[in-house]
C-alpha cells in the first residue's frame, strides 16, 4: 500500500501539458439535474431564446447520439460530431468545429464573408499538402513560441493555425489579432508575397524565430539548431 501511494504521488508530480490535466482536479461545482423537455434542433434553434426550467435555471444536456448543431432552421452551416460544414455549392467546406468557432469569434467579419474566407483557406491548405507540406505539431509550435514568448504566427492557413497565438496571418493576409510583436515564421507555408514580408521582418526586427524543414530552426538571436546559416530557405 505504501509503495502504491509513493508511485501515485510521483506520477502526480510529473509535468504534463495543460490539456492533459483532468478538469476534475479543479474541483468544479456540481451541476444540478434539471428536467427540460425541449430538444435543440427540434423544439428550438440557437437564434431563439433558450428554454429554461420554471425556476429560471439553465441546463446542460447529455445525449446518447450526436445531434446536428444548426444556428437557424435555414442555415447552410451546421456542426455534427465535431465537424462544421458549409453546404453552399460555391462555398462548400468542412473543418473542425473548434476552428470555425475560433475564426468566427476572432474575425470581425459577417458570416457570409467568413464562409468565403474559410473556403479560400481550405483550398490553400489542400494545395500545400498536395505539394508535400505538413503542418508542424502544436507541441513544436509551443516550443518555438516559448523561445521568445512569441505572440504572432506567420504562416500556415487560417484552418490550421493554432489558436494559442494572440495573432496569426500569412504575409499581408490577417487571420486574427494585431500583426505585431515577437513572431514565429513558418517558411514553407508562405507564398511569395508572404516570404517577402517575412524577409523584411527578418532584416528589421530582433524578435523572431523561424522554422524551415530543410534548414532547421533559426532566430534573431543568431542560433540555428542545425548549424545552418539562414532560415530563409534560399
Amino acid at each position: 500500500m505504501r509503495h502504491h501511494v509513493k508511485v501515485h504521488v510521483s506520477h502526480r508530480e510529473q509535468e504534463w501539458e495543460s490539456p492533459s490535466a483532468s478538469l476534475i482536479e479543479q474541483d468544479p461545482e456540481v451541476v444540478p439535474d434539471v428536467d427540460i423537455a425541449a430538444q435543440m434542433g427540434k423544439d428550438f434553434f440557437l437564434d431563439e431564446k433558450i428554454p429554461r426550467h420554471e425556476l429560471g435555471q439553465g441546463c446542460v444536456r447529455v445525449v446518447e447520439q450526436s445531434i446536428m448543431w444548426r444556428e437557424t432552421e435555414t442555415s447552410k452551416v451546421f456542426t455534427y460530431q465535431g465537424l462544421t460544414t458549409c453546404t453552399e455549392l460555391d462555398k462548400s467546406w468542412t473543418v473542425m468545429s473548434s476552428i470555425y468557432n475560433h475564426l468566427r469569434q476572432r474575425r470581425d467579419k459577417s458570416i457570409s464573408e467568413l464562409k468565403i474566407f474559410i473556403r479560400a483557406e481550405v483550398e490553400l491548405q489542400e494545395r500545400l499538402e498536395t505539394m508535400g507540406y505538413r503542418s508542424p505539431t502544436w507541441r513544436l509550435l509551443r516550443a518555438l513560441q516559448s523561445l521568445l514568448s512569441a505572440v504572432q504566427l506567420q504562416g500556415e492557413s487560417a484552418v490550421t493555425a493554432p489558436p494559442f497565438f494572440p495573432s496569426a496571418g500569412r504575409g499581408t493576409t490577417k487571420f486574427w489579432g494585431k500583426m505585431q510583436g515577437p513572431t514565429v515564421l513558418l517558411w514553407e507555408s508562405l507564398d511569395e508575397g508572404g516570404r517577402e514580408e517575412c524577409e523584411r521582418t527578418i532584416c528589421t526586427h530582433k524578435d523572431w524565430v523561424g522554422r524551415n524543414q530543410q534548414k532547421g530552426i533559426a532566430s534573431s538571436e543568431g542560433s540555428n539548431r542545425k548549424g545552418k546559416p539562414s532560415s530563409r530557405g534560399k
